[in-house]
């Protein structure tokens, strides 16, 4: 298997500011997912909240890399990770992404919704109002 690595994770540097401001002036976004895959990587990981911080909207990223790889029938897949919330996570699940890593709060955050914890919760007490302790099984 074989994979790039892109990251600026050495600290604040000089470079890396010209770096990012390239980047976002050239629109090199998805083009460093397009290299990777040239040079036969299986598997680009774009950190979605890095990309946020240094050049604007990591999930869009995401969404061309996605796109780029669909036009040009590249056989690579997207594994996005670096997330701060869910709504990162759903954008990049609706772009198309294959893969995501998440910790467990994100993921927490991603298979709860209020409005389903409250309807699950009714129907527990209107089930347990009309059967009692029985569960489906019993019948």
């Amino acid at each position: 298997m074989k994979y790039l690595t892109i990251a600026f994770d050495d600290g604040p540097s000089a470079l890396m500011c010209e770096m990012a401001d390239k980047i976002a002036a050239y629109g090199w976004h998805a083009a460093f997912a397009l290299i990777g895959r040239k040079i036969g990587a299986d598997y680009v990981a774009p950190y979605v909240n890095r990309l946020d911080n240094i050049i604007g909207d990591g999930t869009e990223v995401v969404a061309q890399i996605v796109e780029q790889f669909a036009i040009y029938d590249l056989p690579c897949k997207v594994i996005a990770a670096s997330f701060k919330n869910a709504e990162q996570v759903h954008r990049c699940a609706m772009s198309g992404c294959q893969c995501v890593t998440v910790n467990a709060d994100i993921l927490k955050a991603v298979i709860s919704h209020p409005m389903t914890d409250s309807a699950i919760d009714g129907f527990n007490k209107d089930w347990a109002s009309v059967y009692g302790n029985k569960t489906i099984l019993d019948f």
